[in-house]
């Protein structure tokens, strides 16, 4: 980053000093300030401000073909948000989360183009009140974890995690839009340990220590997660955590 800043100075000196030998001495003591290294450095600061080692991505292209539905996350526009990317947190960010390849997107430095930011970096992120952190895989859960980002439905004495990825849908007539399939995956963190669940049967052997709590409340609350599995999961997970 420190190179690619230096070169940049550098550029600028050699774009602002250029007119400067060839014109009159006027213009050489009035722009004598504004073409000082210090002034450069600190002109560039002052405009990219705090984003400055946000802005060490790759540029992002959106796919032109028309299609029944979008890849990103709730919408196609940019939405303010937060992400703690390297080691730093910055706040009020433009973001776009493209779920076909799990992609975090902001606006580049000059704000004319969008820049993917690069997945290793990124520890969590928040669009609007969504809440999303990445996770990677080791030794121990690799068989139910996979490196990824994960929206946080619930954090507590256990937590409630998803993973979405949408994949394009090739349709057999040509003159047919492409299409979004949808698949969501749902983990519970319990004891430091990730389960992957599908339904009402596996979240009751999970919690099986509580099962007359958890039988009860499922009855009193008629929540029936074959109906809504997200919005049952939540519930059921959340009054666990705090039994």
């Amino acid at each position: 980053m420190r190179t690619g800043i230096s070169f940049l100075v550098c550029s600028l000196l050699s774009f602002i000093l250029l007119p400067s030998v060839n014109g009159q001495s006027n213009v050489q003591d009035t722009s004598s300030v504004k073409s000082s290294p210090d002034y450069i450095l600190k002109n560039y600061f002052d405009q990219v401000g705090e984003n400055l080692f946000l802005n060490n991505g790759r540029e992002y292209i959106r796919d032109g073909r028309k299609t029944n539905g979008i890849p990103y996350f709730e919408t196609a526009e940019l939405t303010r948000g937060s992400v703690s990317y390297d080691g730093r947190l910055y706040d009020n960010v433009d973001l776009l989360y493209d779920m076909t390849a799990e992609k975090l997107i902001t606006n580049n430095y000059q704000r004319n183009g969008l820049m993917e930011l690069v997945p290793e970096k990124i520890e969590n992120f928040s669009i609007g009140t969504h809440r999303f952190v990445r996770l990677v895989s080791n030794s121990s859960n690799q068989n139910v974890l996979k490196d990824g980002n994960y929206e946080i439905l619930y954090s507590g004495r256990v937590s409630l995690f998803s993973h979405t990825i949408k994949k394009l849908e090739l349709q057999a007539r040509a003159d047919e839009n492409v299409k979004f399939l949808q698949t969501i995956t749902y983990l519970i963190q319990k004891n430091n340990k990730y389960y992957e669940v599908h339904d009402e049967k596996e979240v009751l052997k999970l919690f099986q220590d509580k099962s007359d709590e958890m039988n009860k409340y499922l009855r009193s609350n008629h929540i029936k997660m074959r109906k809504n599995l997200k919005g049952g999961l939540i519930q059921v997970t959340e009054h666990y955590s705090q039994l």
